[in-house]
């Protein structure tokens, strides 16, 4: 991540979701989840978490998992 990956470096992340699959078969599970549920809950908090971190110890699922949450 450094020396680039920093705040001297990086002036703002944005992060644009664009999708151009429609719901096709996901039609059930939207009018069940909803599309904040199934967008912010699970991909766009991982996109987040992966920009914003720190680097992890090692890329093992525990460390990098550990610096998500300190994200979080």
């Amino acid at each position: 991540y450094e020396p680039l990956w920093n705040s001297a470096n990086v002036d703002h992340v944005q992060i644009t979701v664009a999708e151009t699959v429609g719901l096709e078969d996901r039609v059930t599970y939207y009018d069940k989840a909803g599309a904040l549920r199934d967008m912010v809950q699970n991909h766009m908090l991982q996109l987040l978490c992966l920009v914003a971190m720190e680097a992890p110890s090692s890329m093992d699922a525990d460390a990098v998992r550990d610096e998500k949450l300190k994200v979080l």
